[in-house]
């Protein structure tokens, strides 16, 4: 096994951003637990398909037996000054994306200072392979946010064209993720584990994030543009923890990045930031 800590070095951060296509219906859940094929467990009363935004934000559960589609998928997702809680578990199946949304796991959105106050608590369990997504955000509070974000994501199968963001606050409130990926991830933008603040932000709060790959290791889609694989950064005072531990090796990344704070921002990064990653039968390359 190979293990690598390092803490307090130079960092390149990227942010993601993520809306909503102008075609994408948003459909919410308004059930307890219960079927994600059932209709009336849905406003509108519709079973969400590729095309459409779903939501999981009222401390229900979805449970899926078999594959799903969506456009975007919010579990947890805070919008407005009220917290938001949800789970959603697809068994016997794959979820797939369209290719033009996201998935939110345990987020607080961008918002002006104030707005939004409620934490976000979202938890998603996988029997199959998750696809498709622009960026699979697991935990995270973002800028102007007051509330806290935890995030858990669990897939037996792999991870594939999709970015992965694992606790990361961009603002006032800590942010916390888990994932654990079956048979890998691949030809993914970037990977992040643990991350305060931005290149658009110096946030204060923490963020911790731990990623486990227990086979198939990481594989990125290697376009040099920054987005790369970053465990532990900071570019602020607050807070970095990131911890992966990958069974497998790594890959195809422009930059490995790990315990960073970046100096080069405005104000600069100071907080301080801490990165292990154990690479487990596999190799860094």
């Amino acid at each position: 096994m190979k293990k690598i800590k390092v803490s307090t070095l130079a960092v390149t951060i990227a942010l993601a951003t993520w809306s909503m296509p102008a075609s994408a219906v948003p459909i919410s859940w308004n059930a307890g637990t219960a079927d994600w094929f059932m209709a009336g467990n849905w406003t509108p009363m519709q079973v969400p398909t590729n095309l459409d935004d779903a939501s999981v934000n009222n401390a229900g559960t979805a449970n899926a037996n078999g594959s799903v589609q969506v456009n975007e998928l919010n579990i947890g997702r805070v919008t407005s000054a009220a917290s938001a809680t949800g789970t959603v578990n697809v068994t016997s199946g794959n979820l797939t994306g369209n290719g033009a949304g996201s998935l939110h796991v345990g987020l607080t959105d961008n918002q002006a200072p104030g707005i939004l106050a409620g934490d976000a608590n979202g938890t998603l369990s996988v029997d199959g392979n998750v696809s498709g997504f622009g960026i699979a955000n697991v935990g995270g509070s973002g800028f102007g946010s007051t509330g806290n974000a935890t995030g858990d994501l669990s897939i037996t199968g792999s991870l594939q064209d999709t970015s992965l963001s694992v606790g990361s606050s961009a603002g006032s409130a800590d942010a916390i993720g888990t994932a654990v990926i079956g048979t890998g991830i691949s030809n993914a933008n970037f990977v992040t584990v643990g991350n305060s603040g931005s290149s658009g932000n110096t946030a204060t709060a923490s963020g911790t994030g731990e990623l486990t790959v227990l086979a198939g290791g990481i594989q990125g889609n290697n376009l040099g543009m920054g987005f790369d694989l970053s465990i532990g950064r900071t570019s602020g005072p607050g807070s970095a923890m990131g911890t992966a531990t990958v069974t497998g090796n790594i890959s195809d990344f422009g930059t490995v990045r790990i315990g960073n704070v970046r100096t080069s921002l405005a104000g600069g990064g100071s907080g301080p930031a801490t990165g292990v990653l154990n690479i487990q039968s596999g190799n860094l390359t």
